[in-house]
């Protein structure tokens, strides 16, 4: 596939034709199940990742999110999701993410370097930022130059070789599997 599977939309409209199909709803009274089916089964997901964390992540977190900049400025987290999940539907989690870029959102998957250069730009409109650009004229960062602009100072942690590490070392990025 060219472009992510859209997690969201196939869910939804599943349950839409089951809905009809077999239980006799009109496509309205489906609309507004599948809805509140899909929020209650978002919320039940976000509160069972907890129940599956490393030892370790948010005790990592907490020391990743406590490093500062020589200009005093915080590191920035973002998450690259290949799906429709977002880190800060994660009540643990929330306070740590800056931003999450997902497939869905984007249109493209990892490794397309698209999700990545998505995240990138986003980062690098952040006001921390601003210091590390300033040398940058207005419109001179294009894509490849971006990578070469903040791939050395962008650290993704993956846990899929080719779509995590492969993907943002072509992109210039220090990586960690």
């Amino acid at each position: 596939a060219k472009g992510p599977t859209l997690l969201t939309l196939l869910r939804k409209d599943a349950l839409g034709v089951v809905l009809q199909e077999h239980n006799g709803y009109s496509e309205s009274d489906a609309a507004d199940f599948v809805e509140k089916a899909f929020a209650v089964w978002t919320t039940s997901r976000y509160k069972a990742i907890p129940l599956h964390f490393a030892s370790s992540v948010l005790a990592s977190l907490e020391h990743i999110a406590s490093i500062r900049s020589s200009a005093g400025h915080p590191v920035l987290i973002v998450a690259i999701t290949d799906g429709n999940s977002d880190p800060r539907g994660v009540e643990e989690l929330s306070g740590f993410f800056d931003f999450c870029a997902n497939a869905e959102t984007v249109g493209i998957s990892k490794p397309d370097k698209r999700v990545y250069m998505h995240a990138a730009k986003h980062v690098m409109s952040h006001p921390s930022m601003q210091d590390m650009l300033s040398s940058y004229p207005v419109g001179s960062l294009t894509d490849d130059r971006m990578e070469d602009v903040i791939g050395p100072w962008w650290v993704h942690i993956g846990d899929d070789f080719v779509k995590d590490i492969v993907a943002s070392k072509s992109l210039n990025m220090r990586t960690i599997w």
